[in-house]
């Protein structure tokens, strides 16, 4: 009777675990945010809102120096290797 018990238990736990899975509310994403990016739940998925604490500004400098750095760095990158045919 306990190997009973226990295979109930197991398979409801197993269908709690899909339950999660695949029943999962919708989220609302924030609209009013300045950015999103996508949270993976399983096979679903939402729209999380990104907490900005940078001033705008600050941010397009930061973006402007970081490409300005990749540039600088990009001529110093070893050449592919040509394919073999």
């Amino acid at each position: 009777m306990a190997d009973l018990d226990d295979l109930i238990a197991r398979a409801e736990n197993l269908l709690k675990g899909l339950e999660r899975l695949y029943l999962k509310e919708s989220i609302e994403p924030n609209w009013s945010a300045l950015a999103w990016h996508w949270q993976q739940h399983g096979h679903a998925g939402y729209l999380q809102a990104v907490p900005h604490r940078v001033p705008l500004p600050l941010q397009c400098y930061m973006y402007v120096h970081a490409h300005g750095l990749w540039a600088n760095a990009l001529p110093l990158a070893p050449a592919p290797a040509p394919a073999e045919g």
